[in-house]
C-alpha cells in the first residue's frame, strides 16, 4: 500500500489561490480604509477652515459693527475682492485669489485678512462653480439701510454636496 502524507501539486495550487484571494481581499480593505481616512481628514480641514473663517467674520461684524461693504480693486492674482468697512473706521478684505501649487496647477482659495485655506496637495477646490453672483446689495429706503448678500461657495472636488464657503446676509448703514 502506498500511504504517503504529502501534498499534491493540485492541492498546493488550490491552497495558493485561497491564500492569494484572502490577501487581495485584505489589501482592498486596507486601501478602502486609507481612502476613507484621508477623506475624513480633508473634511475636517475644510470644516475647521469654514468655522474659523465664519466665526472671524461674524466676530468682526458683531464687535466692530458693519458699516458698509464695497468691491475693492483687484491686484495681481485676485479674482474677487470685497472690503468690509466697520464703524470704528477699520476694514477687512474678503478675497478670492488664484493659487498655484508646486505642480503649477491653479485653483481658487479664500483669504480673509490672514485666514487662508490651501488644500492638501493633489486636491482642488473651486469657488462658485455654478458662476453664481458673489455679491449683491439692496437699498432699503424706508430704513436707510443696505442689505448685503455674500455668496462665495467653496466646493471641494471630492465633497460636491458640501459648501464650505461664505454665505451671509448682512445689513449696513447707508451713508
Amino acid at each position: 500500500m502506498n500511504n504517503k502524507k504529502a501534498f499534491t501539486v493540485v492541492e498546493l495550487i488550490i491552497a495558493f489561490i485561497f491564500v492569494m484571494t484572502i490577501s487581495l481581499a485584505m489589501l482592498k480593505l486596507v486601501l478602502t480604509y486609507q481612502k476613507l481616512s484621508k477623506e475624513a481628514i480633508l473634511q475636517q480641514e475644510l470644516s475647521s477652515f469654514h468655522e474659523e473663517l465664519m466665526s472671524t467674520i461674524q466676530k468682526d461684524i458683531r464687535i466692530k459693527i458693519l458699516k458698509k461693504i464695497d468691491r475693492c480693486p483687484l491686484k495681481a492674482g485676485e479674482r474677487y475682492c470685497l472690503e468690509l468697512k466697520f464703524q470704528d473706521s477699520s476694514s477687512a478684505k474678503l478675497k478670492v485669489i488664484k493659487y498655484k501649487n508646486k505642480d503649477n496647477e491653479e485653483f481658487d482659495i479664500f483669504e480673509y485678512d490672514d485666514i487662508k485655506y490651501i488644500p492638501t496637495e493633489g486636491y482642488f477646490t473651486s469657488i462658485n462653480p455654478k458662476n453664481e453672483e458673489y455679491f449683491k446689495e439692496v437699498y432699503l429706503p424706508y430704513d436707510n439701510k443696505i442689505v448685503y448678500f455674500i455668496n462665495m461657495s467653496l466646493i471641494h472636488e471630492d465633497f460636491k454636496n458640501y459648501n464650505y464657503g461664505v454665505n451671509l446676509v448682512l445689513t449696513g448703514i447707508n451713508s
